[in-house]
């Protein structure tokens, strides 16, 4: 019997093993295209923008987002199944994890017509920034969903609150229709949703309830009908430590920006759509499908930022190709990874080396925000030189 049970666990095992390498085999193939459409997409929606246009891209941008949102949704149980979430806790500002999501989210709530606000907190917190951002994410997707689809003027707030000395509650609060008592239960299940009109698999609160379990954090809901909802996420304090004011990034509008950005990609669609969208905000761009490339457009011209893959085809990374360019520049050139890649510890290996993240599909505001923050970087920069 020791012997089949034995048996039985290695074959389960195995089985989960090559799901886990199927799953991270494809997210690539799959974020890529996924990632093209979503661009072209954005920069279609700035073209037809008061023509009788409008309305049918906004129709196949909001069928995108719901895709994306169900292949991410998708790919975080799986990896969360096989156990496959490494937590990498750090002392940090609580603004470092909240201010990109606000400047997404505020992006977000414009388009949409909704009113969101994020309050500033200077405390500390020791988390895994990565996986309690993913958390929140879900928690503002959430509100976002259902306040849209209310009759209320829709209110979002994302807070914190501390709950004891040694605790701090990070809260996002809605004004939507409320979740009955008996549903409250339910309602980080898997599949479970209170409502058919939105888009999804009901899968957001579960993944979030996952990723609160593996970091050790508590989550909770306070609500009733009519009365919105509240959904927090519990996280612990640390002392303060003195650094620089967090940074105001402004939404701006499309077209105003200045920035001479390359992008560097060996998919010829994903640059075609990104040098779309990139010059209708106003940048100048250049592009290269590979590491030559990016340094013969160097040559050419310094640019103020790097949009770089990480898979770029050769025998060089993203990252790797980076480092050479600031070696090549003498100085530490702004630069941006958008990879669909989820290995572990690239997270960290980018924040190591001040190179900005970013996910594919690429979501446009938070493409967006993060441009804004460069943008207002590079103004100082000129102002002081």
């Amino acid at each position: 019997l020791n012997v089949q049970l034995l048996g039985a666990k290695s074959q389960a095992e195995k089985a989960n093993h090559l799901r886990s390498r199927f799953f991270a085999a494809i997210s690539h193939d799959l974020m890529q295209p996924m990632n093209a459409a979503r661009l072209f997409t954005a920069s279609m929606e700035l073209e037809v923008r008061g023509t009788v246009l409008e309305e049918l891209a906004q129709n196949i941008s909001n069928s995108l987002k719901s895709a994306e949102y169900l292949l991410t949704d998708l790919l975080d149980m799986s990896r969360i199944e096989a156990g496959k979430m490494v937590v990498s806790r750090r002392e940090l500002p609580v603004m470092e994890i909240l201010e990109p999501l606000k400047s997404e989210f505020v992006l977000l709530a414009k388009e949409s017509g909704l009113t969101f606000r994020a309050v500033h907190s200077s405390t500390w917190v020791k988390t895994d920034p990565i996986l309690l951002r993913r958390i929140l994410q879900n928690f503002l997707t959430n509100a976002f969903r259902y306040v849209e689809n209310s009759e209320l003027n829709g209110k979002v707030l994302l807070c914190c609150r501390y709950l004891n000395s040694e605790q701090l509650k990070i809260e996002v609060r809605d004004n939507g229709p409320g979740i009955p008592s008996a549903q409250q239960a339910l309602i980080f299940s898997e599949f479970k949703r209170l409502s058919t009109t939105g888009n999804g698999l009901g899968l957001g609160l579960s993944i979030a309830k996952g990723i609160a379990q593996i970091l050790g954090a508590k989550i909770s809901l306070s609500s009733s009908p009519g009365q919105g909802a509240v959904f927090s996420v519990v996280v612990p304090l640390v002392q303060r430590k003195t650094i620089a004011g967090t940074l105001n990034i402004p939404v701006g509008n499309a077209g105003s920006m200045g920035l001479k950005v390359l992008c560097i990609d060996d998919e010829p669609k994903i640059l075609e759509g990104m040098t779309s969208l990139l010059s209708r905000w106003g940048c100048q761009v250049s592009s290269a499908q590979s590491y030559l490339g990016a340094m013969s457009a160097i040559e050419r011209e310094s640019p103020d930022l790097l949009m770089v893959d990480y898979q770029i085809g050769e025998k060089i990374t993203g990252v790797e190709l980076v480092e050479n360019v600031r070696a090549r520049l003498g100085y530490e050139i702004s630069a941006v990874l958008v990879t669909a890649n989820q290995q572990d510890g690239l997270r960290q290996q980018c924040r190591d080396l001040n190179i900005r993240y970013l996910a594919k599909p690429v979501k446009p505001a938070a493409m967006r925000a993060i441009l804004n923050l460069y943008e207002v970087e590079n103004r100082k920069t000129e102002k002081n030189s």
